[in-house]
C-alpha cells in the first residue's frame, strides 16, 4: 500500500469504519511519470468500472478530479468544488452513490484542518450507511 493508501487507512479507522469494510482502489492501474494525460485517466475507467461491477458498493468516496469527473460524468471544464463534499446519487447498477473529496495526496499535504474536516465527513457518511 502507498503512503496514501497508508493515510487514507488511517482516516477511515478514525472515522470509525472497520478496515474490512472498506476496499480501496486506484482509477489508474500503473502510476504515471508526472501529471497524467487524458488518455491515461480514460485508459483506467473500465478497469474502476469491472471493480465495481464485482464489489458493488453503496457508496464510492471518490478522491480527486479523475475519478470525480469519471463517474459523475463531468466535463474537464467542470468546477469540482461545486460537488466536492455532497453525496450524488449515480444511476447505476453497481454503486449507489458517489461522494467526491480531495485527493489522498491533496489531504497529505494540506495538514490538519483539511484532516479533521474529511474525519468529520467520514463519520457523517457512516451514519447515512446504517
Amino acid at each position: 500500500m502507498s503512503r496514501e493508501g497508508d493515510y487514507l487507512r488511517k482516516l477511515l479507522v478514525a472515522a470509525g469504519f472497520p478496515p474490512q469494510d472498506c476496499y480501496l482502489t486506484l482509477m489508474m492501474k500503473t502510476p504515471p511519470k508526472g501529471k497524467p494525460t487524458v488518455a491515461e485517466i480514460e485508459a483506467g475507467g473500465p478497469f474502476l468500472l469491472t471493480e465495481l461491477v464485482h464489489v458493488q458498493p453503496k457508496l464510492v468516496l471518490a478522491l480527486g478530479s479523475s475519478v470525480t469527473r469519471f463517474l459523475l460524468g463531468l466535463k474537464r471544464s467542470s468546477k469540482l468544488n461545486q460537488v466536492t463534499g455532497r453525496i450524488h446519487h449515480v444511476l447505476s447498477p453497481w454503486f449507489g452513490s458517489v461522494m467526491p473529496w480531495y485527493s489522498a495526496n491533496y489531504l497529505l499535504s494540506h495538514g490538519r484542518k483539511l484532516e479533521q474536516q474529511t474525519i468529520s465527513l467520514l463519520k457523517q457518511l457512516k451514519a447515512s450507511l446504517v
